[in-house]
C-alpha cells in the first residue's frame, strides 16, 4: 500500500496538466505534451545509445548519442537519414556525400508546383528539368550569368572559355581531335613570311617556338620569250609540312629566264627552279621547276614539281606559252603578234605580252612586248626586246 501511494505521489508531482494536456516540469502545459528540459528516448535502460530533443539558448535541437544514424520514418520506412558521418540521405540509409538523394529534387515557388525545377538521374544520364514557362537561369550573387530559354537558346553574360582560354576577335569554336574544343582562327595559319629572288643565294628561316606545322607555297620562275612564242610559267605547289621549333628552312628562289633580244636567233632561257629544304624532317625538299623558255620555232612548255615525303599537297604544272599569230593587213603587208607568256597558277597576273612585228616588203618594224610578272609568269614572245620570265616566289605560313 505504501509503494502504491508513493507511485501516485510521484505521478502527481510530474503530471500537472488536466484532461488532454500533459506537462513535465511545468504546471501549465501549452500543448498535448510540454516538457521543460530535455526529452530523451533510448532502447535500453543503460542509455548508451539514445536520442534527445530540447531547446538550449536561442536554438532548438535534436541530438543523437552513440552509434547509428537519425532516421525519419513513415510507416516504418526511412524517408530521410542523418548519418553519424554528418551526411544527409533522402531515399537512402547510407548517404555517401553531404546530401544524397535517391529520387528527384524539386524546387517550386508555389505549393501547386505548376512551375518548378528538378534535378534527377534517369537511365544513363543526369538532367536538370524545368516545367512551365520562363528560363533556366544560372546565377552568382543573385546575378544571372547564364540563361537557357524554353526555346533552347543559351545566353551568356561573360566569355565562353574552353579549357580556360579566351578567344581572339574573329576566332571560331572548333572541335579538336581529342574531343575537346578551343577557339581557333578560321584560317589556322595566321602568320607568314615570304621570299623573293636573291640571285643564287640561299635564304634561311628558323621555325618559331611553339610551331609544329607550316604551309608552304612555291612558284618556279617563268621561262623567257623567243621568236617561237611566249615562255612557259613556273610550276606551282602547296604542301603542309610537320616541323619542330628551331628547324632550319633553306629557300632558293628561281630567277626568271632571259628572253631573246636584238634579233638573235636563239632560244629563251628556262626559268630557275625554286626549292625549299627543311632540316630534321621526313620532307627534305620541295621543288617547283621553272617554266621552259621559248625556242626559235616553238613556245615554252611547262614543267612539273618534285616533292619528297608528303602526301598532303596540291600542284600545277607550269602553263605553256602561246604561239605566234600572223595576220595579213593588206597586199604586201602583214602583222605578226608573238605569243604571250604562260600565266602562273594562283595569281591574277597574266603572262608577259608578246611583241608585235609589222612587215612591209623587206621592211620590219617591231613594237615591244613585256616580261612575265612575279611569281613565275612566262615572258612574252619576240626576239628584239628581251622579254624575261617572272621570278619565282615562296610563302611560308604558320
Amino acid at each position: 500500500m505504501k509503494s502504491s501511494l508513493s507511485f501516485l505521489f510521484l505521478c502527481l508531482l510530474s503530471v500537472a496538466g488536466y484532461g488532454q494536456s500533459v506537462g513535465i516540469n511545468t504546471s501549465n502545459p501549452q500543448s498535448d505534451l510540454s516538457v521543460i528540459g530535455v526529452s530523451r528516448a533510448a532502447f535500453s535502460n543503460a542509455e548508451k545509445n539514445y536520442i534527445e530533443m530540447g531547446h538550449g539558448g536561442n536554438n532548438a535541437f535534436i541530438n543523437a548519442v552513440g552509434l547509428g544514424n537519425i532516421d525519419f520514418r513513415y510507416l516504418d520506412q526511412n524517408i530521410m537519414t542523418l548519418g553519424s558521418n554528418l551526411r544527409v540521405g533522402i531515399g537512402t540509409n547510407s548517404p555517401d556525400t553531404d546530401l544524397s538523394v535517391i529520387g528527384k529534387v524539386r524546387g517550386a515557388f508555389q505549393n501547386s508546383e505548376l512551375e518548378y525545377t528538378e534535378i534527377f538521374h534517369g537511365g544513363d544520364n543526369g538532367y536538370i528539368n524545368t516545367s512551365g514557362d520562363g528560363n533556366l537561369d544560372f546565377r552568382h550573387d543573385n546575378n544571372t550569368r547564364m540563361s537557357l530559354s524554353d526555346q533552347g537558346h543559351l545566353s551568356l553574360d561573360g566569355e565562353l572559355r574552353p579549357q580556360g582560354n579566351s578567344g581572339q576577335a574573329g576566332d571560331i569554336l572548333m572541335l579538336n581531335g581529342n574531343g575537346t574544343m578551343s577557339w581557333n582562327s578560321p584560317c589556322s595559319y595566321t602568320n607568314f613570311v615570304d621570299f623573293h629572288v636573291d640571285e643564287t643565294n640561299v635564304q634561311q628561316w628558323n621555325v618559331p617556338a611553339g610551331v609544329t606545322e607550316i604551309l608552304v607555297e612555291v612558284w618556279g620562275a617563268g621561262g623567257g620569250g623567243a621568236a617561237g612564242g611566249g615562255g612557259a610559267s613556273g610550276a606551282y605547289i602547296k604542301t603542309k609540312i610537320i616541323v619542330a621549333p628551331g628547324d632550319l628552312v633553306e629557300v632558293l628562289v628561281g630567277l626568271g629566264g632571259t628572253g631573246v633580244s636584238n634579233g638573235n636567233n636563239t632560244n629563251g632561257q628556262n626559268g630557275g627552279n625554286t626549292q625549299v629544304a627543311i632540316s630534321n624532317t621526313a620532307l627534305s625538299l620541295v621543288v617547283a621547276l621553272g617554266g621552259g623558255g621559248a625556242t626559235t620555232t616553238q613556245p615554252g612548255t611547262g614543267n612539273v614539281v618534285s616533292l619528297d615525303g608528303s602526301d598532303q599537297y596540291i600542284y600545277r604544272i607550269g602553263r605553256p606559252g602561246f604561239g605566234n599569230v600572223t595576220i595579213p593587213i593588206y597586199s604586201g603587208t602583214s602583222k605578226t603578234i608573238f605569243g604571250d607568256g604562260g600565266t602562273a597558277f594562283g595569281t591574277q597576273n597574266p603572262g608577259g605580252k608578246g611583241e608585235t612585228q609589222i612587215s612591209q616588203g623587206i621592211t620590219n618594224n617591231f613594237y615591244p612586248g613585256s616580261g612575265g610578272l612575279m611569281p613565275g609568269g612566262g615572258g612574252g614572245g619576240g626576239s628584239q626586246f628581251g622579254n624575261n620570265g617572272g621570278d619565282g616566289y615562296v610563302i611560308i605560313y604558320w
